[in-house]
């Protein structure tokens, strides 16, 4: 791929709002999911936060909770952005089990990244799916005219974590770690020069606009 100039993408990461089950502690992977009453909030506290921001591309993960977080950031933004649904952003698939795969792993002496759950994925399938998410960003990137791109994902806290282990992973060649942290309704900020390739994280995990519900 033949890049002519300098593009700088900016990736904004955004978690859903609270669901019923984050606040129950149930394992929800790829079921769909409803907001909580705090989520619901939490989404319009970040609608309100990112209301200026103009995103020239938006991706949104299928998976209900996710489409009624950005139908909320919606409401509040100024323009009317067009998401694409894409099941790359979609949580790790918990598979059939409902014992924590977390619990398994350990039963069966195996790394929690490696481990994959009777019809389920590993943190490492959910990790090849951000790289692949990466590249669809670039490419659709390149294709656009202008030089400076802003782009709007909202996904799930696991595919979070597997999109910052890749980008560490290009900065510094840090290894994948697991650490699941990314706070409901949180902003994750990467930046991406072409055609060099240079990464650089601009914030992470910013939940200042939810603090005081």
């Amino acid at each position: 791929m033949i890049q002519i100039g300098q593009k700088t993408i900016q990736i904004w990461l955004v978690r859903h709002g609270q669901t019923e089950g984050n606040k129950l502690q149930i394992l929800q992977g790829q079921d769909d999911g409803q907001l909580s009453a705090l989520g619901i909030k939490q989404a319009e506290a970040l609608g309100k936060r990112i209301k200026k921001e103009i995103f020239d591309v938006v991706y949104v993960s299928d998976l209900a909770r996710t489409k009624q977080t950005f139908e909320l950031i919606q409401k509040h933004h100024s323009k009317q952005m067009m998401p694409n649904f894409e099941p790359l952003l979609r949580e790790k698939h918990a598979g059939q089990s409902l014992t924590l795969p977390k619990k398994l792993a350990a039963e069966q002496g195996v790394d929690i990244r490696v481990f994959k759950p009777d019809q389920g994925e590993s943190w490492v399938d959910v990790n090849n799916r951000a790289q692949q998410m990466l590249q669809l960003i670039i490419q659709r990137c390149s294709d656009l005219k202008q030089n400076n791109i802003t782009v709007l994902l909202v996904t799930h806290g696991g595919f979070i974590m597997e999109f910052m282990n890749q980008i560490n992973y290009m900065i510094n060649k840090k290894q994948p770690v697991y650490n699941n942290s990314a706070l409901n309704c949180s902003i994750t900020i990467v930046k991406y020069i072409l055609p060099k390739g240079e990464v650089k994280i601009v914030t992470q995990n910013d939940a200042s606009h939810i603090q005081k519900l």
